[in-house]
């Protein structure tokens, strides 16, 4: 779902509560073992056609606000 509407690129559609959505229910279910999907910084990193610097670090520091890393992807142009 988050990658159809990052795809449809519709101003009526956000990513943001979505990614709220993964970051509050489907990480703890990722900490407790499910395999769920591709890690969200590499699609987040990917899919605004960024560097994955970003992603790796994001991913070694163990850092769960996937929103707040895409507002400052956003925002910041890294």
């Amino acid at each position: 779902m988050e990658l159809l509407l990052g795809f449809l690129k519709n101003p009526k559609y956000h990513l943001t509560p979505l990614l709220n959505f993964i970051e509050n229910h489907i990480q703890k279910l990722r900490d407790e073992g499910v395999v769920w999907g591709y890690d969200v910084p590499y699609l987040l990193t990917g899919r605004l056609n960024k560097h994955p610097r970003a992603a790796i670090e994001f991913i070694k520091e163990h850092k769960t606000g996937y929103a707040n890393m895409y507002l400052e992807l956003l925002e910041n142009n890294i």
